[in-house]
């Protein structure tokens, strides 16, 4: 959780807004990751976060980073159908503390069964696809991806934004899932990184195109980090697997066996 706890969580009253990236791996190029943290750090008020990052070892798939940030354990979403121990997941340490906790993601919440065990590691509420669409169908009406095609994550990073800032006495953990760079992907009309450029950010086009998509998820933490009503908020943004990809030269622009991580973590 690079050292971000529950007891320093609520000991700060601070929110929490935990982002895990579909398929973003570690790039191997520290330039191509500053790529992404500038468009997470431009224009951020001064003073207003110090930035941290890295890259951390993964295991399994998707639900294997959810027990990794979570829960702090290997495991997936089978070990807490189960019978896991889930005392010190986060949501519920810090549901007990008084948080609001609710988790967000753009597609269907029977996806790896996450109506059963998402409540069992402590989320009050779940703002996936089968709810947004239905509370919010002004706010919805495009749908982004390909095999899970779903909700766009510009969109769901709005609601994200607007939610931090309701009942602003009341702090709050959300964890955001994105969606929409699940491979195969579809290719992003915003071409942040000029992929379709002759001079591209990134040469290989398949990652620059995945840079692209997630470009789209760190402006929208951008505009929240940027938004001068929130309250103190920690942000974490980090990928859940590695990049699963089968071409070679795209493969070798990623670090075998972690993801990378941003953190924003508020000062006082």
């Amino acid at each position: 959780m690079s050292g971000l706890s529950a007891d320093a969580i609520i000991g700060e009253h601070a929110n929490l807004l935990i982002v895990v990236v579909e398929g973003m791996g570690a790039y191997a190029d520290p330039e191509a990751r500053q790529l992404l943290t500038s468009v997470l750090t431009k224009n951020l008020p001064e003073g207003r976060f110090s930035v941290e990052d890295g890259q951390t070892y993964y295991s399994g798939s998707t639900t294997g980073a959810a027990s990794r940030e979570l829960c702090n354990r290997w495991g997936d979403y089978i070990d807490y159908l189960t019978g896991a121990p889930t005392d010190n997941c986060l949501p519920n340490q810090l549901g007990a503390a008084g948080y609001d906790t609710i988790a967000f993601h753009g597609f269907t919440m029977d996806m790896f069964q996450r109506d059963k065990w998402y409540p069992r590691i402590g989320f009050q509420k779940m703002e996936f696809m089968d709810q947004l669409q239905v509370e919010q169908p002004e706010h919805f009406v495009q749908r982004c991806g390909s095999v899970f095609n779903g909700l766009c994550d510009a969109d769901v990073g709005k609601a994200v934004h607007a939610r931090l800032k309701t009942e602003p006495d009341t702090p709050k953990f959300i964890y955001w899932l994105t969606l929409n760079s699940h491979i195969p992907y579809v290719d992003s009309p915003e071409d942040t990184m000029g992929c379709r450029s002759d001079t591209p950010k990134i040469r290989n086009k398949t990652v620059c195109e995945l840079t692209n998509l997630w470009a789209i998820v760190f402006e929208e933490v951008n505009e929240i980090a940027s938004d001068p009503d929130l309250a103190n908020t920690d942000i974490l943004i980090v990928g859940d697997h590695h990049t699963p990809l089968w071409e070679r030269a795209a493969k070798d622009d990623f670090v075998l066996g972690k993801v990378d991580w941003i953190l924003l973590r508020h000062n006082d």
